[in-house]
């Protein structure tokens, strides 16, 4: 008993301790469109405060306009679109910022998204190998095949709109169709 370790004894491992890692999110929310612009800021301010209630860091706040909805949603056929991008360190808190999204009565629809964490870096490096990729690989133009033994069409030869009604004229005069 007495060379058991506690947990409050163990020091970390080679100097490593955890951080909270902060985790990337993305949400997109639908106001009803039958509240002004005005209604609108203070509905998005009460989303941006609950985020902050949560210790979420909002890092970008996107309105996306007023559109119109595929199909009504509680008698509602417009609604402005809102997009925020956020970052939380508990994701477990994301179940309670749904609910209290979907309790909230002048927000029609809300989906919170898991986003992957992308530096400026990352897609700048991303986007010069696609370049290389593509500026290194000479572009194949595929020859045509020779076939030997296919006769030639001959002279492309244009037939009028009045030869063309003639003809027809003349095959539905007949009376052997069939």
């Amino acid at each position: 008993m007495e060379n058991q370790i506690t947990a409050k004894d163990a020091t970390p491992v080679s100097g490593i301790e955890s951080t909270p890692v902060r985790q990337n999110y993305e949400l997109l929310y639908i106001v009803s469109g039958q509240f002004s612009e005005i209604e609108l800021e203070s509905i998005k301010s009460d989303v941006n405060s609950m985020i902050g209630k949560y210790n979420g860091q909002i890092g970008h706040n996107e309105s996306l306009g007023k559109k119109r909805l595929a199909y009504p949603i509680n008698k509602v056929s417009s609604g402005y679109y809102i997009l925020l991008e956020f970052e939380m360190e508990n994701g477990e808190l994301l179940e309670t910022i749904n609910r209290d999204l979907k309790l909230n009565h002048k927000i029609l629809r809300a989906q919170i998204l898991t986003k992957n964490k992308k530096t400026t870096a990352e897609d700048v490096a991303k986007k010069n190998r696609k370049k290389e990729r593509s500026i290194s690989k000479p572009i194949a133009v595929a020859e045509k095949p020779k076939v030997e033994g296919v006769a030639k069409p001959a002279d492309d030869k244009r037939v009028s709109m009045k030869e063309l009604d003639e003809k027809l004229d003349e095959l539905l005069d007949t009376d052997n169709l069939l």
